[in-house]
């Protein structure tokens, strides 16, 4: 399928097998020199994924940088967007807003740093992003902050290492963060058998 609809370019997408949901976002065009509107905010369309079928239209309060999609049947949609007019507010520039599966607004949350990558854990209750150098883990439903994992690692220069890629095993057991220094950085829960972080070390050192 060939799915078009944006006037802006493609920021980012994110897909859900088994809601059967693509969604993407994009920057609104930047708004003509006559002051005629557009520029400054951003739009979400979910499609259906089998067919690449029109769902609906989002529209968000700044440029977009990263979305997700719960794969959970609670019907519950994330993404995480760039507000360039929250400034004007007196609040943070950078928000995370969550978004029920039919477009009702649900939470917002303002953020310290912007995410560059987020991604839902399979059990639909937590969303894990990265902000700058570290791993912040939130609450789906509420997008209440937990845990955040820092990096620690230093670029060549000397300067805090930023995480550039982070996966989640399928279990989520594990979260594999990847510095912008060239290094990764494996995070575990501590009731994992001591064996299988053997194997996966092993298994690592082999690549």
């Amino acid at each position: 399928h060939v799915l078009c609809g944006h006037c802006g370019a493609v920021r980012c997408v994110a897909i859900s097998s088994e809601l059967d949901l693509v969604l993407s976002a994009a920057a609104d065009p930047p708004a003509p020199a006559d002051g005629g509107g557009g520029g400054g905010g951003g739009t979400c369309i979910v499609w259906t994924a089998a067919k690449g079928r029109f769902v609906r239209r989002l529209a968000l309060p700044g440029a977009p940088r990263a979305v997700a999609v719960s794969h959970t049947g609670s019907g519950l949609l994330v993404h995480c967007s760039l507000s360039e007019v929250a400034a004007a507010a007196d609040a943070s520039c950078w928000c995370l807003l969550l978004f029920s599966l039919n477009g009702r607004p649900l939470r917002r949350v303002p953020l310290d740093a912007p995410l560059s990558m987020l991604q839902c854990t399979r059990n639909g209750e937590l969303v894990v992003g990265a902000e700058g150098g570290v791993l912040a883990v939130r609450r789906l439903h509420d997008l209440q902050l937990l845990h955040r994992y820092e990096v620690g690692a230093r670029g060549a220069d000397g300067a805090p290492a930023r995480v550039s890629a982070f996966a989640l095993s399928g279990e989520n057991h594990h979260a594999f963060a990847a510095t912008d220094g060239g290094g990764m950085v494996i995070y575990v829960n501590p009731l994992v058998n001591v064996a299988e972080l053997e194997r996966l070390a092993s298994e690592l050192l082999n690549l």
